[in-house]
């Protein structure tokens, strides 16, 4: 039995390395292809929200009133 595991013991480790390369290697998500994707996705914090901004002009002008 221990002849047996010397034999197996150094691929199983080059097997063990090599998969925990790829899972630590390998991206969270794949990049946009369309530049419109990657605009979007550029200024996705500075979007314009509508709902957010009726609702400021409503509060702006109730305030006036």
């Amino acid at each position: 039995m221990s002849k047996l595991w010397t034999l197996f013991r150094h691929p199983a480790r080059i097997i063990l390395l090599a998969s925990a390369v790829i899972f630590f290697v390998q991206r969270d998500a794949s990049a946009p292809g369309l530049f419109e994707d990657r605009v979007r996705a550029y200024t996705r914090e500075i979007e314009f929200v509508h709902e957010s901004w009726m609702l400021d002009a409503l509060q702006i002008k109730a305030g006036q009133i």
